[in-house]
């Protein structure tokens, strides 16, 4: 009940005779008086910290209100006055130095009060520009390196085995230097030694293992070949991991909602003093969060199992028959692949991801509990 519910009642009348001087008088008679600054009062000036405030007569108060009235509008007024404040079209806000410094104290008992899912949403309507550019990046990136895969995959590899050997030699080289900088006994002398014999000792190990498994590095050369042949031969597979990403957005936000609505399922737990109150979830909503959760965590896992399926069915295909991308075969490679997967095999794969689903869930419980 607002204030102006209050003018001309008995109730008011008998307040005014007991001379109440507190709204907390009237909550004991159980009349909760809530004040409203936007339609009850109206001030010359914004008002300062630390300074008498004038109201002026408005449209619902053709006269300066008396007794309990004028004194809880001046106690409504002093909640006002703690701060510096500014006209903001016809409102009066606090100025923006309090804006900044006590807005991080309000920012940090909200953050208090939300759960770890809120916080995650709240970095992600920050920064979602810088994820969007990064992503875009990555994709073209991706399709570059796709498309130099076929020639530069075995020469990557060679390359890289060769900058390891590089890399520990100079280390060797640059600890033993450095100790003929430093006299025989000091601790930097011992100290560039050890590192010059552990940096030897690591590169003629890996020298010795890539000398002994150079038959089977050239093997898996062969097969990194073959694989970026195929991904290189084969453009239309590059389609697949993004119409299956573009399947999980509606599961997503269908997630997303459940998990609001959930979290609204409870009551209100109002402590005095206390500026944001807590709500308090039902027992059925927190079961029900974790079964959603569950469901979630499935029905994800058989969206990849399905394109893992058929980018291992396309290859399959493609290895197999070894024909050239432009040929009809390989033309309907993944329209085949993906009709095994709906209609032929979906149950395995159901199966599978249910398994993937449960292990997920156990990582995700220990890790809640965890923290």
């Amino acid at each position: 009940m607002n204030i102006q519910d209050l003018v001309g009642t008995d109730l008011a009348k008998e307040y005014e005779t007991a001379k109440s001087s507190s709204a907390e008088d009237l909550s004991k008679k159980g009349l909760d008086v809530t004040l409203n600054i936007h339609w009850g009062v109206c001030v010359k000036e914004c008002p300062k910290m630390n300074k008498a405030v004038e109201y002026m007569e408005t449209s619902r108060y053709k006269k300066k209100p008396s007794g309990i009235y004028e004194k809880m509008m001046t106690q409504e007024l002093d909640n006002w006055t703690q701060y510096d404040t500014q006209d903001v079209m016809g409102f009066c806000f606090p100025t923006q130095e309090v804006m900044k410094t006590k807005g991080k104290e309000v920012y940090k008992i909200m953050s208090a009060k939300m759960g770890n899912m809120s916080r995650y949403m709240d970095d992600v309507s920050i920064s979602w520009k810088i994820i969007l550019v990064g992503g875009v990046i990555s994709f073209f990136i991706t399709l570059i390196y796709l498309y130099l895969l076929k020639w530069i995959t075995k020469p990557i590899l060679y390359i890289s085995l060769f900058l390891v050997f590089i890399f520990g030699a100079l280390i060797t080289f640059w600890c033993y230097k450095r100790s003929t900088n430093y006299p025989p006994e000091s601790d930097d002398y011992k100290y560039s030694i050890t590192g010059a014999v552990i940096g030897g000792i690591l590169t003629l190990v890996y020298t010795i293992f890539i000398c002994c498994q150079w038959t089977n590095i050239k093997i898996g050369a062969e097969i990194m070949g073959v694989a970026g042949e195929f991904v290189s031969t084969q453009p239309r597979i590059m389609i697949t991991p993004l119409v299956a990403y573009f399947c999980m957005i509606p599961i997503f936000i269908w997630f997303v909602f459940t998990n609001v609505y959930l979290y609204s399922c409870g009551w209100l737990d109002i402590q005095p003093g206390d500026m944001f109150a807590t709500l308090k979830e039902s027992n059925n909503a927190y079961w029900m969060f974790w079964f959603f959760l569950f469901g979630f965590f499935w029905i994800i896992a058989f969206f990849i199992a399905v394109m893992q399926f058929i980018i291992a069915s396309v290859c399959a295909l493609w290895y197999f028959t070894y024909q050239k991308s432009d040929s009809p075969a390989q033309a309907t490679a993944i329209n085949r692949s993906m009709k095994w997967a709906i209609k032929t095999h979906a149950g395995s794969l159901a199966f599978g991801a249910f398994l993937i689903a449960i292990v997920t869930l156990l990582k995700f419980v220990f890790e809640f509990f965890a923290k």
